[in-house]
């Protein structure tokens, strides 16, 4: 029996749900019983800092005691901390995405309790999962997991892949931005990058990330645009999982603009859907690197790598995604606990 982990399903529709969502299903796939541990329905609408809170009450007490009551012998925490209990009974196995609540001073309740998780189990852990070599690099330049055995679990698409296949592809004449409210995702500079082209002026724009804080990102659009932005930029709150396909299917190209991020799913999902890329040159970014994808790091940059795409030739149909190779790899090898 397996424990995992995964409280902001159903909260959250992208990012690392998702990605455990789709661990849930490789395992079972493989024949193990898992069961995933989400939040309660009653406690879904709450403000974020009291869903916080339940998120480490269930991580550091019902997670583990709930391992225990089924027999459990793996538990998976997939949202960069920890069960302490675990981590010394040597069940847990921690997934590392990314290294943000070590940046700056950050004082919110949840990079603080994300900091003191990762930095125990640096200390105390046999093992720890990496969604990529970039988020290993990262480990090492903080001096993280350095007598750690390293895994690699990236991202996978077997459900994305299975159904983006069936959509017909067409260019509507829109860019579609994957982002969010996160620092990192650095949006006010994503907007002003985008305007820097007069090309792209013409396009209208699709915006996917801010889930309830579309307020927000109208307010930067509005700062950054003015007058001229009216009409073309247009933010969705939560959609369906077929409603991303669609906007993938149907867009000119994707962007995807950022200051640090662990993977960049997105850019893996625009490939799946063979439609091109514009992302920021960072590490993870550029471990997806391919004929589809070009990258910028400043204005300059970011006009020459619109002109190269908007003048490439149509991508080829046929693609095939490593990550979902690399991924079954190592799921056999968490299961069988080498």
């Amino acid at each position: 029996m397996i424990v995992v982990n995964n409280f902001f399903k159903g909260i959250l529709k992208r990012g690392i749900p998702i990605y455990t969502e789709e661990l849930v299903s490789r395992v079972r796939n493989q024949g193990e019983d898992i069961i995933e541990v989400s939040c309660p329905k009653w406690a879904r609408n709450l403000p974020p800092y009291l869903l916080n809170l339940i998120f480490i009450l269930y991580e550091q007490v019902l997670v583990p005691c709930y391992g225990m009551y089924k027999g459990a012998y793996l538990v998976i925490y997939p949202y960069n901390s920890i069960s302490f209990l675990d981590l010394l009974t040597g069940k847990g196995k921690l997934i590392v995405h990314d290294f943000i609540s070590f940046e700056g001073d950050k004082i919110k309740l949840s990079a603080m309790y994300v900091k003191l998780c990762i930095t125990f189990a640096s200390k105390l852990s046999r093992d720890v999962i990496f969604i990529s070599k970039s988020t290993k690099s990262d480990a090492t330049k903080l001096g993280l997991f350095t007598n750690s055995n390293i895994k690699y679990l990236p991202n996978g698409f077997f459900c994305f892949e299975d159904a983006v296949k069936g959509k017909v592809k067409r260019d509507e004449g829109y860019i579609l931005i994957l982002t969010g409210h996160g620092e990192n995702k650095d949006f006010r500079n994503a907007l002003l990058t985008l305007e820097s082209s007069d090309k792209l002026r013409k396009y209208k724009v699709k915006i996917v990330g801010f889930g309830n804080h579309v307020r927000l990102a109208q307010k930067i659009i509005d700062e950054v645009g003015g007058h001229d932005a009216k009409g073309r930029y247009f933010v969705y709150d939560f959609i369906s999982f077929d409603k991303v396909l669609d906007l993938y299917a149907n867009c000119t190209f994707v962007f995807v603009h950022s200051l640090h991020e662990g993977y960049g799913r997105a850019i893996a999902e625009a490939k799946l859907s063979r439609k091109k890329v514009i992302c920021s040159d960072i590490p993870a970014f550029r471990e997806q690197k391919s004929c589809e994808v070009y990258y910028y790091h400043d204005f300059s940059s970011f006009i020459k790598s619109c002109d190269d795409l908007l003048s490439s030739p149509p991508l080829d149909e046929q693609y095939e995604c490593l990550e979902n190779i690399t991924y079954n790899e190592t799921i056999k090898d968490i299961i069988n606990g080498k």
